[in-house]
């Protein structure tokens, strides 16, 4: 099998062109070892680049195992603080289960032994406005209006 130039000057199998009439030329060896030096150069420069890529793989898959590193020891450091705030929030609210209706029923107690101190203290101020009133019958009539 041969190979034949086509119209745009390139070398093709004859399989591949339509016969033409002209003389078909069949390449020089010289244009094979100029091709085969073309071809090897390109893949010196295929290979340089599988390499620069893969060293850069390389690379950037240990600022991956890095990253993950640094990644999982914040986020363990950060669990366990929150870990740490939800004991404090528990705590919180159990002891405010506990003191919170302790200080209700202190404070209503509290509060029903102060009315009962008002109540008693006003009764003491009339008994006192009164005797102190018959004491002194002089200031009766101008303690009546205040009494009224």
């Amino acid at each position: 099998m041969g190979f034949v130039q086509n119209d745009d000057g390139k070398w093709v199998k004859k399989g591949v062109v339509i016969a033409r009439n002209e003389f078909s030329r069949e390449p020089h060896l010289s244009q094979h070892k100029d091709s085969i030096a073309e071809i090897k150069a390109e893949q010196r420069k295929l290979s340089k680049n599988m390499e620069k890529i893969a060293t850069s793989m390389k690379l950037g898959f240990e600022d991956i195992k890095k990253l993950h590193v640094v990644h999982t020891t914040r986020f363990g450091a950060l669990d366990k603080e929150i870990r740490g705030l939800k004991h404090q929030v528990n705590n919180s609210i159990h002891v405010t289960r506990n003191v919170f209706p302790y200080s209700v029923d202190e404070f209503a107690s509290t509060s029903t032994e102060l009315q009962a101190s008002v109540k008693s203290s006003a009764e003491d101020v009339v008994k006192a406005t009164e005797v102190h009133m018959e004491v002194d019958r002089n200031l009766r009539p101008h303690g009546m209006k205040w009494t009224y």
